[in-house]
């Protein structure tokens, strides 16, 4: 089943208090609102707001929520609403979040899921930090992480590699740690070769020498 906007609810204050009151009237109501208020205040950096949807500490819950856009340096979080299989007190809400990290990089997609119990204060999520992400544990946090990949080969028309990895050999000389040189002497390396110090380097490919060359 495709995701659901949280949109929808957002746009329509009115509705969205008048949902919760009917809700707060019937017995035993539908897990969804509380899911939905939930994501809405958290999306919208209300985290104080989504804490009281949760059995958690208020003060940490928030704090956890808000880590999270500190942690990633997300330029936008969405969420939308996924299934929600129930129980006669207890009930498992999944979602899906796009976290936008910002430019240049990808955005980051995830399906999460959050139990919940009912209780005399209607539906709460039961929180833990797997509520942020399912492989987060206590103690734990979000971070981005970059691997650079290796270069690919560069091919022509026939299919055979135009650049290949060659062992390379650099060798240095340092004048100013030469034994016998003397600033200016006629045999020391940096008068005869005109190469200004402290330091030069040249690196020749390990190939016969009749072909080697320095660059």
């Amino acid at each position: 089943m495709s995701p659901r906007p949280l949109g929808r609810v957002a746009a329509a204050g009115s509705g969205v208090v008048m949902a919760l009151t009917l809700a707060a009237c019937t017995p035993d109501p539908s897990p969804e609102v509380a899911v939905r208020s939930f994501l809405l205040a958290w999306q919208n950096g209300h985290h104080d707001t989504a804490a009281g949807y949760t059995t958690g500490d208020p003060g940490e819950v928030a704090a956890t929520l808000a880590d999270v856009h500190e942690q990633l340096d997300l330029a936008s979080l969405s969420f939308g609403l996924g299934s929600i299989e129930r129980g006669d007190d207890s009930a498992t809400a999944e979602f899906d979040v796009t976290a936008d990290l910002g430019i240049g990089d990808p955005t980051w997609n995830y399906t999460g899921r959050m139990p919940l119990e009912w209780g005399p204060d209607g539906w709460r999520i039961i929180w833990s930090p797997s509520v942020v992400h399912p492989d987060l544990g206590d103690g734990e946090r979000l971070a981005v992480s970059y691997q650079i990949q290796e270069r690919g080969q560069i091919l022509d028309r026939g299919g055979e590699a135009l650049v290949t990895t060659e062992s390379v050999t650099a060798f240095g000389v340092y004048p100013g740690r030469m034994e016998d040189a003397e600033a200016g002497a006629p045999n020391s390396p940096a008068s005869s070769t005109r190469i200004p110090a402290p330091c030069s380097t040249a690196c020749a490919r390990r190939r016969p020498s009749s072909s080697s060359r320095s660059c």
